[in-house]
């Protein structure tokens, strides 16, 4: 059976202060990260709350990426739909742990089909 796709949700809690505060390093380090691993970004789409907090999306080649975070608890979620057999959703989610600062994590596959 051809693989359709798989959807993650990670969590990632107590964020550094100095990552989860400035934008421009959250949508820099995430694509970097998403490139590193693989995924093939065709656009980007942000939205910066006043007074603080983002939300972008990265729409790929093999599905999307999106990404929110509460600075003020230093919380980012990322929520990743990827159509992909051979992802390595464990070195992604590493990867965002060592650019984000955060203490701890938790992944969810919601969805595999």
């Amino acid at each position: 059976m051809t693989l359709l796709g798989k959807q993650f949700v990670m969590l990632l809690e107590r964020c550094s202060s100095e990552f989860i505060t400035n934008p421009d390093l959250v949508i820099d380090s995430v694509t970097s990260v998403a490139t590193t691993c693989g995924l093939n970004i065709i656009e980007i789409c942000e939205h910066r709350f006043k007074p603080e907090g983002l939300t972008f999306i990265l729409l790929l080649s093999q599905s999307h990426l999106a990404v929110h975070t509460w600075p003020e608890h230093r919380i980012m979620t990322v929520d990743l739909f990827v159509c992909q057999e051979s992802f390595d959703i464990e070195s992604f989610l590493n990867r965002l742990l060592g650019i984000s600062g955060a203490l701890c994590a938790n992944k969810v596959c919601v969805f595999e089909k």
